[in-house]
């Protein structure tokens, strides 16, 4: 309940950021699919992107036929998936370790920032924490009672989240290489020819839909992959770190002051998200990235306890899940990235602990409270000044409150719309319920209303070069220009029509 209450308080405030929009595409006009199958002569979208597939597009199909796209259909459901990803990896850690250490690890995690925040402001980040959930609370249960459909559910539940977005392969990848190296008697154990088989079919079947699109495309996924921009290991770094320590968000998201007008373009994109985070108003930020140091500063000590396998297991598959993506060229240079390893920081920071104490004189129990009390408290008052400085300053263009007065005026008015930069049109698209024409063709033309962000909002700038290019060699001039603030009084969007010079 805490965690759901957290997120529903911030649920209304940002607009629609344009990935949080993707997989509505299906449901409005002129978005089709990059890959869809006719079945019953209805187009069904399988794959919105060669690395991203429509299994939340189908998930919603049943909500948005009583409750239109908008942000709170688009949100609650996440939202309430999160709350059952936290209930899951509790039960987990708790069959794992104990229950003590499972309460103070989900402690940890339902007042981690990022955490409650990506899970509610969705970039493909809960099915997949929900995915890892699923798949390792089961093959648990079928490592307890050797059930062979529990083998079955949880490979399908991996090949899920692979169909949905081909980055699960990274923790897959993570988990199943700890399980090796950790448990590798276990793993011998049932190790058989049947169990590979029926694991492999599962997954297969599961992920089915990603593997009919690449074998029409040609292998698409794969080919996409060296195509994607290329991000310095710096900023990956960065971002695990700010990951931990909750700040992520900052910036990105969130103003952490009312002047703060980080650059978005005019710089490579390393250096420009590097430059972001050279100044902070929420430092020190959660201590869960000096917890986590700490962490592994003592793992050599507790060899021989029994906690230590467990310890090693979340430590190898964390680092294997993040330093795969470190290798790929884009992965693990954003948060929906970085917290694909959680919850192991919050088991490792609540295990570790109770190791220690296993250890220590029994008076040590109380100093341990007061850690995780510190924790938890330093958790909730970052999430104050999220919520403080979401209110008061607002938030950057991706996530600008502005949407809702720019629906309003596009509503308004009798013209098909174009947008000229990066991040407006699905989430204007929600906002007016889909009901004014969004043209592609950025031509420079009459009869259309043109839609940008203000000057120093602009992010894709060579798009919009491109259309003052064309512009300028028409003989079209710009009227009716008119500007939409966010609601903090900042000018964000520009809109304007082209007349001939006649009429100008």
């Amino acid at each position: 309940m805490l965690l759901i209450a957290t997120q529903w308080s911030f649920l209304p405030l940002p607009g629609i950021h344009a990935d949080e929009a993707f997989f509505v595409a299906p449901f409005l006009r002129n978005r089709p699919a990059l890959y869809s199958w006719t079945i019953f002569g209805h187009h069904v979208a399988v794959m919105a992107m060669s690395y991203v597939g429509a299994l939340k597009s189908w998930l919603y199909w049943p909500v948005f036929h009583i409750w239109m796209p908008g942000v709170w259909s688009m949100r609650v459901p996440v939202s309430l998936l999160s709350g059952l990803s936290l209930i899951l990896f509790v039960d987990l850690i708790r069959q794992a370790t104990g229950l003590r250490i499972a309460l103070a690890a989900g402690l940890l995690l339902a007042t981690d920032a990022v955490f409650v925040l990506m899970n509610v402001f969705d970039i493909t980040v809960p099915l997949l924490l929900l995915g890892m959930a699923v798949f390792l609370n089961v093959l648990c249960r079928f490592a307890a009672t050797g059930r062979r459909r529990l083998l079955v559910t949880a490979f399908l539940a991996a090949g899920l989240a692979l169909w949905y977005k081909a980055v699960f392969v990274f923790p897959l990848a993570g988990v199943l290489t700890a399980f090796v190296l950790v448990y590798p008697q276990e793993v011998r154990q049932y190790l058989t020819r049947r169990n590979l088989l029926m694991s492999a079919l599962s997954l297969c079947i599961g992920a089915a839909p990603l593997i009919v699109f690449n074998l029409a495309s040609g292998w698409d996924t794969v080919r996409t992959a060296p195509k994607l921009l290329k991000t310095p290991l710096a900023e990956k770094a960065l971002m695990l770190e700010l990951t931990l320590n909750g700040r992520a968000l900052e910036h990105y998201m969130v103003r952490s002051s009312f002047d703060d007008t980080i650059s978005v373009s005019g710089a490579p994109l390393g250096d420009l998200v590097l430059s972001w985070y050279r100044r902070s108003h929420f430092l020190p930020g959660s201590l869960l990235v000096y917890a986590v140091g700490l962490s592994f500063a003592v793992l050599p000590f507790l060899r021989g306890a029994r906690l230590f396998r467990p310890l090693l297991f979340a430590w190898i598959a964390g680092v294997v899940t993040i330093g795969s993506m470190w290798m790929l060229r884009d992965a693990g240079s954003g948060p929906h990235h970085t917290i694909l390893c959680y919850p192991a920081p919050h088991f490792l920071v609540a295990a570790t602990g109770a190791a220690l104490l296993q250890r220590l004189p029994v008076r040590a129990s109380s100093v341990m409270k007061v850690l995780l009390a510190v924790l938890v408290g330093f958790n909730m008052w970052l999430l104050a000044e999220y919520y403080r400085a979401a209110r008061v300053n607002g938030f950057s263009v991706y996530w600008t409150n502005g949407m809702g007065s720019l629906a309003d005026v596009i509503s308004a008015q009798p013209l098909p719309v174009v947008c000229l930069d990066w991040g407006i049109c699905s989430g204007l698209q929600i906002e007016v319920h889909d009901g004014v024409p969004f043209l592609d063709d950025a031509t420079p033309r009459e009869g259309v209303l043109f839609v940008s962000h203000c000057d120093d909002s602009i992010i894709d700038v060579a798009r919009t070069s491109q259309f003052q290019e064309a512009l300028a060699t028409s003989g079209l001039r710009v009227k009716s220009r008119q500007v939409v603030p966010d609601k903090q009084g900042r000018p964000v969007f520009c809109l304007f029509r082209l007349v001939s010079p006649s009429e100008a």
